[in-house]
């Protein structure tokens, strides 16, 4: 069954250059959850933003989550590298850029999980998202997990949150760091497993340059193209290279 036998508000394309043309049905599933991993500078921001800005200007909302940089400083290098005003999609309501503190996050659930003997609920207001969004985006686990004090509740805070952004029924990307050739894609090896789908980017070293590559490790919804893409991050963004 393909793209086309559904709803169009079934499913949400990633717009990432040729991204799309990596899934069967062109699109990912609303409410999906898709663990994004990969090493210092493979551009895993970059893959957010790209599919946040034209997501936007295809008319979808998109929030993005930032436990890490400023959002001024996300806005300015986004338009700086590639020409991408978020300033102005922000102007017109089609994107929220919103900091977190990963200190305060951690500190309210250890206390409620303390008070309430390992129960936890993540309400939206606890967020605060301005919209009710088609796409969200959080950067990244990795910055939220060293805030946490106990491994356990961090992972009892990563199963509510995967929780909360399926029911937000958007397509939502969580980022993780990892190895620049990674064998576990998570900071515990449990949120490769709670997500619904899990892409994977590359950086190797091939002789005396590093190479991009990018492969789909997991997808629930839908099958997918099974083999490693190369990509190269341009002025444009990322740009792919199929020959399949």
């Amino acid at each position: 069954m393909k793209a086309k036998d559904f709803l169009p508000s079934d499913f949400i394309p990633i717009r990432v250059d040729l991204f799309d043309e990596l899934l069967d049905d062109r699109a990912l599933e609303r409410g999906s959850v898709i663990l994004l991993s990969g090493g210092a500078g493979t551009g895993k921001t970059t893959f957010c933003m790209q599919s946040i800005y034209y997501s936007a200007l295809a008319g979808e909302k998109c929030i993005y989550l930032s436990f890490e940089e400023e959002p001024k400083n996300i806005k300015k290098h986004m338009k700086k590298n590639f020409g991408w005003d978020f300033d102005k999609l922000e102007q017109e309501g089609k994107v929220a850029i919103i900091k977190l503190d990963p200190i305060k996050v951690s500190r309210q659930v250890e206390q409620r999980i303390d008070e309430k003997k390992g129960l936890l609920e993540i309400k939206l207001e606890d967020i605060q998202f301005p919209f009710k969004p088609d796409k969200v985006c959080v950067d990244s686990l990795s910055a939220l997990s060293i805030a946490f004090q106990g491994q356990e509740t961090y992972r009892v805070y990563i199963k509510e949150l995967f929780e909360l952004l399926t029911g937000l029924n958007a397509v939502s990307f969580v980022i993780s760091e990892t190895d620049q050739i990674p064998k576990v894609y998570s900071r515990t090896g449990t949120e490769e497993f709670l997500a619904d789908g899990v892409i994977v980017l590359y950086n190797s070293l091939n002789g005396e340059k590093r190479e991009n590559g990018i492969e789909i490790l997991k997808l629930r919804s839908g099958k997918h193209y099974k083999a490693m893409v190369p990509y190269e991050i341009t002025e444009k963004g990322i740009r792919f290279n199929l020959k399949h």
